[in-house]
């Protein structure tokens, strides 16, 4: 059992290598594939080549490391007792930074959040969450100052404020705190016994991390030490993988350590500014893996795929994979930055980027005569869910459909139990507007909780009600008669008392809206009892709970506006109530 470190600069060689490890070394078809990767994205590549090339994908475990990690620890006989999430940890750290010891303690600290404004409390939330954030990368890449941590609980003094919350949060919790070091400790200690090394070794045949970007050191000695029993592949991607360029600096850095007189002035950068550049997380983790000889005596370079020169595009691959500048090597001729090979679009807003995208495969498809399959068309974006719902309003609606799928979408951002939960709770007093109610009825779960089938219909009769913003509104500001309150009940009684006039005398008296009957009066009906059940849950909302009330609260919430109780199974119904239940679970530490 060992380490095996493969590279390539092409994800399919990768993959091809990945399916020949499965194909030769795994035995059972009940056993798990265990491989690492970062994203779902690539998850759902690695199935289609795996099924491709073998013939099926089943049974195989695309895990996080940290997953890995916790998952070895079970198998090497670890507690499967719950720990606290990090979005747990911070409401238990909330509590600690409100008490008046830490208050007094830390000032400088606590002024941040300890003041009579209306958003202290929010403040206190926010830094709580950031470090129960920091806590969880410390564990990853400041192991020592953890141990420190760990080792000498009671020696803290006034500016160890960060250490006194970890010391008191762990003692709080005790089994069920979060901390990846002890894990990781446990784990090397648990391989010392052969008991626990053969059940790992029947568990777990082979681990592969499969185009891993970033590795910490955390990660490194764990795999390290279950490289014993176990074999570990590491399949990287290397842009150019026969140059050793993992020590080269970008012109960027070179500039910044001519300034600060660490370097001659007459010192000037070599190779391939783009590989420099973007190549940073990738040098990081191969000089990491290097200082490994384990690692660094099985390097191995798959079969390289030299790019061709044929197109601007190609020439850019293959100045990257010689790793020169593009200036020195082959020159670029008008013609072929004129080739599309790359073409660079402009665009002043996210919704205008995917327009341009579609009409970009419109082009290809229409004018050039590509021959292009779903399969063929990978888009990548900084933030899939700022993007997810431009694309489904753009190409759902476009006149040539285009088959698609969006990898890495958060349930939040799409048509999700999890979507319409979150947009019912951000509805405040404050922007309790026209607007903002109907945009509710955009979730189909809404609409279905209270069989509200033409939303066209109700903006029409709020727009006749005059209908714009507050729940109740102020006589002396005439805002009562743009309410949800006043503008509801002229509604309801144009619905009871069909063509009646002015109804009740003096400043009491209003106008009943008679533009809807029959079946259509029904369905106002319905959203009436819709927003009166809105206005219900916002008044509830003001009275102050604790967390196992707020719970109880966020679950009627749930099943009154959204799904009834035990009829669903969408999957963010299930991580919703998963959730609940985990904050439940942890509500005596809160």
């Amino acid at each position: 059992m060992a380490f095996q470190l493969k590279v390539s600069n092409s994800l399919e060689l990768l993959a091809d290598q990945l399916c020949n490890n499965i194909t030769s070394s795994h035995q059972s078809v009940f056993q798990p594939v265990y491989v690492v990767t970062q994203t779902e994205g690539m998850n759902n590549w690695l199935k289609i080549q795996i099924a491709n090339k073998i013939g099926i994908a089943a049974n195989i475990l695309f895990l996080k490391p940290n997953d890995l990690i916790n998952k070895v620890h079970y198998f090497m006989g670890g507690s499967s007792s719950e720990t606290l999430s990090s979005e747990n940890l911070s409401w238990l750290l909330f509590k600690l930074m409100g008490e008046e010891d830490f208050i007094n303690k830390y000032p400088s600290i606590s002024s941040y959040y300890d003041n009579n404004n209306p958003d202290s409390e929010v403040k206190r939330m926010a830094l709580a969450e950031k470090v129960s954030d920091l806590f969880d990368q410390y564990q990853i890449y400041r192991t020592e100052m953890i141990d420190e941590w760990n080792e000498s609980p009671h020696n803290i003094d006034d500016n160890s404020w960060q250490k006194e919350l970890w010391v008191k949060a762990k003692e709080i919790t005790a089994e069920n705190f979060p901390d990846k070091t002890l894990v990781g400790k446990k784990i090397i200690e648990a391989l010392e016994k052969k008991e626990n090394t053969d059940r790992l070794e029947k568990s777990i045949s082979a681990i592969y991390l499969f185009g891993i970007s970033v590795i910490t050191e955390y990660h490194l000695k764990i795999f390290y030490h279950l490289s014993s029993f176990i074999n570990i592949h590491f399949l990287l991607l290397n842009p150019a993988p026969g140059i050793y360029w993992f020590e080269d600096i970008s012109e960027k850095k070179l500039a910044f350590l001519k300034r600060i007189g660490k370097v001659e002035s007459d010192v000037t950068g070599s190779g391939n500014p783009l590989l420099t550049n973007w190549g940073k997380l990738i040098q990081d983790t191969f000089n990491l893996l290097f200082q490994n000889d384990s690692l660094l005596n099985t390097y191995e370079e798959l079969q390289e795929e030299e790019p061709l020169q044929d197109t601007l595009l190609h020439k850019i691959q293959y100045s990257i994979f010689h790793h020169e500048n593009i200036d020195t090597g082959a020159r670029i001729s008008q013609k072929e930055i004129q080739d599309e090979s790359i073409v660079i679009n402009s665009c002043y807003s996210p919704a205008r980027e995917v327009e341009a995208l579609y009409n970009y495969l419109v082009y290809l498809i229409d004018k050039k005569q590509e021959s292009l399959s779903p399969r063929d068309i990978v888009v990548m974006v900084s933030d899939v869910d700022m993007y997810a719902s431009y694309i489904k309003a753009i190409f759902d609606n476009a006149p040539f459909r285009f088959p698609y799928t969006i990898a890495d979408e958060s349930y939040a951002s799409s048509d999700s139990i999890s979507n319409a939960l979150n947009a019912v709770l951000s509805i405040t007093e404050e922007n309790f507007t026209a607007e903002e109610v109907i945009r509710l009825l955009d979730s189909s779960f809404i609409r279905s909780r209270f069989q509200i089938t033409d939303p066209s219909l109700i903006r029409d009769v709020i727009d006749e009600a005059n209908i714009r913003f507050g729940m109740e509104g102020k006589k002396e500001d005439d805002s009562v008669y743009i309410s949800w309150v006043y503008g509801l009940k002229r509604i309801m009684y144009g619905i009871c008392l069909s063509g009646s006039p002015e109804f009740g005398q003096g400043p009491e008296s209003f106008y009943p809206i008679d533009t809807v009957e029959g079946h259509k009066a029904q369905e106002v009906i319905r959203f009436v009892h819709f927003a009166e059940q809105l206005m219900n849950a916002l008044n509830e909302r003001k009275t102050k709970r604790t967390i196992e009330e707020w719970v109880d609260y966020v679950d009627e919430i749930l099943h009154n506006f959204i799904c009834r109780r035990d009829e669903n199974t969408e999957d963010d119904y299930l991580v919703i109530l998963n959730q609940l239940e985990d904050y439940n679970s942890f509500t005596e530490l809160f």
